[in-house]
């Protein structure tokens, strides 16, 4: 017999990072919703979490965004630990030196209180 798996997407983490990515590129919910051919109001349910968005859609919404479906499933792959890594490089890559040193104490801090 073959076990069902639970649904593990977590969908208001999948619309964080749809609004992240969609900011980031510097258009709007209603831009979004007319490049995938969506109601408006979908891409603000999307983004709260509250409508499960479909594989078709989600793949028109990481073309336009100009991302892989793994970075917007981040918590969904088994082997997150790659696309995390480019996450963080690309939040670091326009910061000062005296950002960097700023944030790498914080994660130091962090790391450290995490482990314990």
């Amino acid at each position: 017999m073959i076990k069902k798996r639970e649904n593990s997407i977590n969908y208001q983490d999948l619309g964080k990072k749809i609004n992240y990515y969609r900011i980031k590129k510097g258009i709007t919910q209603q831009e979004l919703s007319d490049l995938i051919d969506v109601v408006p109001s979908n891409i603000s349910h999307i983004e709260r979490g509250t409508n499960h968005v479909s594989l078709p859609t989600l793949v028109k919404i990481a073309e336009v965004l100009e991302v892989s479906l793994d970075q917007l499933l981040c918590e969904s792959v088994a082997e997150a630990k790659p696309i995390r890594q480019n996450v963080i490089a690309e939040l670091l890559s326009d910061c000062s030196q005296a950002e960097l040193e700023s944030i790498t104490e914080i994660l130091v801090s962090v790391k450290k209180a995490i482990r314990k």
